[in-house]
């Protein structure tokens, strides 16, 4: 899912279902903000983390929540990062399911790739998942709800 796809699919849940957005999440971040990040977990964040971050902002996003760049922020990327060594095995957590699972990016030569991993706390290590990029992520999971 590209940004102009993800961007339409947001303006409609939030035209159908304006409830979702009500919960207060961050203000969108600068790109200044972002470099600083990427400066402090010694990692290039993806393209599309990066556009979300700066268009949508961050914390509560629908059905669920996307770190901060903003080390102020009730879900900051860094701190969550830093205080999660032992399951971080080259991943930087951006997610999480809210039963200790995480979801991730993986990082090579200090750059994530778009490819969403999953943490599986039960068994201690990282899954890839069908999700290519932060924006399918979020439409699967956050923009969705079968009830």
């Amino acid at each position: 899912m590209n940004f102009e796809e993800f961007s339409k699919l947001i303006d409609e849940k939030k035209r159908t279902n304006p409830i979702w957005f009500q919960l207060e999440s961050d203000t969108p971040s600068s790109n200044e903000e972002i470099r600083q990040l990427e400066a402090s977990i010694d990692a290039q964040l993806p393209d599309e983390y990066k556009k979300f971050v700066t268009k949508f902002g961050s914390g509560h996003f629908a059905f669920g929540a996307i770190y901060s760049p903003n080390p102020d922020s009730d879900f900051p990327l860094e701190k969550t990062n830093f205080n999660n060594q032992g399951i971080k095995k080259n991943h930087i957590i951006f997610s999480e399911n809210g039963s200790g699972d995480y979801y991730g990016f993986q990082v090579s030569e200090k750059k994530c790739s778009s490819r969403v991993f999953f943490w599986d706390h039960e068994l201690e290590e990282w899954h890839k998942t069908e999700y290519s990029n932060l924006f399918a992520f979020l439409a699967s999971t956050a923009l969705y709800n079968n009830g």
